[in-house]
């Protein structure tokens, strides 16, 4: 059993508008054909982003065949050892440092993923099924017109090199040296107050580093461009602006909630520690997250909704212990099914099993962490649905509050061998 590590970063979210420009077009568009000849291991006509970072991706995996040791590097380390030739050819064609190097270390990123995958499957004792995945020269990358800039701790960049924000709800882009794109930005809600100081320190020498990826969406009229801003800020500053909620009741440690996550809603299950029995149980619904075309803050508002009244209601029953299911565990084995030819129910099935169910778990630490509370523990998630589906019409109850309660006791089982 293992606690859920809070986040370091956050990620806030701004719209924002730009005039469409000719310079633009190799920033956010096209990249200029750029044809690498002096490279005689490949000869290769980069027209995009997706053929640099697919580029970059057949590099590093011919390096890293001579480097035994590669995988203890950072990604910081792994640029100043085996990446350095690369990081300069993507200088000479992007032009910008802080570009390149968010391109180079995206790529390495991806590397670390696949290598970190086959190294879970080989530990898994699914040696055969690391061949199915895909090799470095089956990967594409999509195509976005997008740029990231991470963010710097020199206080003469104010937080970020190229992409600037300011009070009058302005932002600049820097495309190349003394050549930038401006527009104007709109933010949504608390969002507004932590984006209103950031700027502020930012300006006023006191910089918070933040990374910002910005993504061309689509034409809004001829000349205009829709644009979202993904600013990913420290989790300990922006958690500073969220009020930590006082506890008026008292906290019985004998008591442990099973939480079981579906798509529609949050199943819980408090027990007592000593004998296993269910005190009380209640499920939180936010239905339309099931539901398609729903916009997804909206979707997060009502589940983040839901998690704030599941945390109310544990607090009334005394009861502050926290147990999931390890979801991270369980898209491990659903890739193993697909590696070996059995199909997901639908194409959103594995969203659904392992990133949203996960995401919830996060933000249900993050909401505890308002409350001063400890912070929530996963198990490993190894046939409760199966038991639960057995075993609910014999107890009366749905297999989704059996399910919440087999993984409440599983947590306390769990809880008592590692103390033994």
């Amino acid at each position: 059993m293992k606690i859920v590590e809070l986040p370091k970063y956050l990620t806030i979210k701004l719209e924002g508008v730009i005039e469409k420009q000719e310079h633009q077009n190799k920033l956010f568009n096209k990249i200029v054909q750029y044809n690498i000849a002096r490279d005689k291991y490949f000869k290769y006509i980069i027209q995009d982003y997706g053929d640099l970072k697919t580029y970059l991706l057949k590099k590093f995996n011919k390096k890293i065949t001579r480097y035994e040791d590669w995988k203890k590097l950072s990604e910081k380390d792994f640029v100043k050892v085996i990446a350095g030739a690369e990081y300069h050819i993507v200088y000479d064609i992007l032009e910008n440092a802080k570009y390149s190097e968010a391109v180079v270390m995206e790529t390495i990123s991806t590397l670390m993923s696949i290598n970190a995958l086959k190294d879970k499957l080989r530990t898994l004792g699914e040696y055969k099924l690391t061949n199915e995945l895909p090799n470095d020269s089956e990967i594409e990358f999509n195509i976005w017109r997008h740029i990231t800039c991470i963010g710097s701790t020199y206080r003469t960049d104010k937080g970020n090199r190229n992409v600037k924000f300011f009070s009058d709800r302005t932002f600049r882009i820097t495309c190349s040296q003394r050549d930038y794109v401006y527009g104007k930005f709109l933010v949504h809600g608390k969002y507004r107050e932590i984006m209103y100081d950031l700027i502020n320190k930012c300006q006023n020498n006191n910089p918070i580093p933040y990374t910002v990826r910005a993504i061309l969406k689509s034409d809004v009229t001829e000349n205009i461009w829709k644009i979202d801003f993904h600013v990913s800020l420290p989790f300990e500053y922006i958690i500073q602006f969220y009020q930590k909620v006082e506890i008026n009741h008292e906290i019985d440690t004998d008591k442990v909630t099973g939480h079981d996550i579906n798509i529609d809603r949050l199943n819980d299950v408090v027990i007592n520690i000593k004998n296993l029995q269910i005190i009380t149980h209640k499920t939180f619904w936010f239905e339309e997250a099931s539901r398609k075309n729903i916009l997804k803050e909206r979707v997060w508002n009502e589940i983040v909704k839901a998690i704030r009244e599941s945390i109310v209601w544990n607090l009334e029953n005394n009861s502050c212990n926290h147990v999931f299911e390890d979801y991270e565990f369980i898209g491990d084995w659903k890739l193993i099914s697909t590696l070996r030819g059995k199909k997901l129910k639908s194409s959103e099935a594995n969203w659904k099993i392992t990133t949203f169910r996960s995401s919830v778990i996060e933000k249900y630490a993050i909401e505890l962490y308002k409350y001063n509370l400890p912070l929530p523990k996963v198990i490993d998630p190894s046939f409760t649905s199966k038991i639960a589906e057995e075993i609910h019409s014999f107890l009366g109850l749905d297999k989704h509050t059996i399910s919440a309660y087999l993984i409440a006791c599983f947590g306390v089982i769990e809880k008592e061998l590692q103390v033994h």
